[in-house]
């Protein structure tokens, strides 16, 4: 996301940050105006704790998870059960994501599947599922396109945390 231009930080207890080193998340950072959270949620062994750790951090959640069904299947008629892996231990349906956001003091929007948006701003449903539907042809690729990549300006700041001369700085480098 960086790569693209957005001012994204990393945080995960569960995992090394090997990626986004020296973007790890810390309350210093300033204002944080999203936080996104992709095949996390049905992993969560307290999701209300999870939930209340994200929305302190930022009241807009955007995230993924399949729906669970209606009716409900039973366990060896739904793949996402995961039952071969034991993984998948938290489960939503969308009555439930309208409960949490109504919890938590803000709106829920949808695909119905399986990208989900907890915000305070009161977005159209309609335009969520363009978005949505748009993204399947090239959304990032025309935001990359109108956004100026961060990746030069993150290579600059780690070259200066670690007091070595940054490829940018002029002369020729030899590899």
């Amino acid at each position: 996301m960086r790569d693209i231009g957005f001012d994204y930080y990393w945080q995960d207890p569960h995992t090394k940050n090997v990626f986004a080193e020296g973007f790890e998340f810390n309350n210093h950072v300033g204002r944080i105006e999203l936080v996104t959270a992709f095949e996390a949620f049905e992993h969560f062994t307290d999701p209300a704790a999870e939930l209340d750790k994200m929305f302190a951090i930022s009241k807009n959640l955007l995230f993924s998870t399949l729906l669970l069904p209606e009716p409900v299947p039973k366990p060896d008629d739904w793949w996402y059960y995961g039952t071969d892996h034991g993984q998948h231990i938290a489960l939503y349906s969308s009555k439930t994501l309208r409960y949490l956001a109504q919890q938590h003091g803000t709106y829920l929007l949808s695909n119905g599947v399986d990208i989900h948006l907890f915000t305070t701003r009161q977005i159209s449903p309609f335009f969520f599922r363009y978005l949505h539907q748009f993204s399947k042809y090239g959304l990032l690729a025309f935001v990359h396109r109108r956004m100026v990549s961060l990746t030069v300006r993150d290579r600059d700041t780690i070259a200066a945390k670690l007091n070595v001369r940054s490829p940018n700085a002029g002369g020729i480098n030899v590899a």
